[in-house]
């Protein structure tokens, strides 16, 4: 029986937690969503990044990824929103203890040059599905207190040549 001091213990203490952690992640998506209009990516970063508040809980990373690409979903107006998508994303991650990395990266299609951002953690993207990644060339990255890395050792230069 679930100790009565573990707030998931009950159905109606899960959809607490459950909804509170969504309100959490939401307020840092608008937060994100209007902050990258005036403020430059690499500060974003800085601010994202969370110290580890614990050990490492991956069961918790896999929650927070659905949420927030559940928000994304939700909140999508036809328009890109990764970049404030994935810097909720490497926000959780790096406060659960992940050491997420924050990609850009670009490609070109039909002579236009696009962008997008995703979450690396144990260099595999997380929350992105291998087609949408399809065709970007990472082109640098947040790593760890969301220092720059702008030759990242996953960015290798056939990837670059691509663009």
């Amino acid at each position: 029986m679930p100790s009565s001091s573990d707030p998931t213990a009950h159905p109606w203490r899960r959809r607490l937690v459950t909804g509170g952690g969504i309100a959490r992640l939401l307020l840092w998506y608008l937060a994100f969503s209007a902050l990258r209009h005036v403020i430059p990516l690499p500060w974003l970063a800085r601010w994202a990044w969370h110290a580890p508040s614990g050990t490492r809980n991956r069961e918790h990373e896999q929650k927070v990824a659905g949420r927030v690409e559940w928000l994304r979903r939700t909140l999508e107006r036809g328009r890109g929103d990764c970049l404030q998508s994935s810097l909720v994303l490497y926000r959780e991650l790096s406060r659960s203890g992940a050491d997420p990395t924050l990609v850009v990266g670009f490609r070109r299609d039909q002579g236009r040059m696009q962008g997008h951002a995703w979450v690396l953690a144990d260099g595999r993207p997380v929350a992105a599905a291998g087609d949408v990644l399809n065709g970007f060339a990472p082109t640098f990255g947040f790593g760890r207190k969301g220092t720059l890395e702008p030759t990242p050792e996953w960015a290798s230069g056939e990837s670059l040549r691509r663009i």
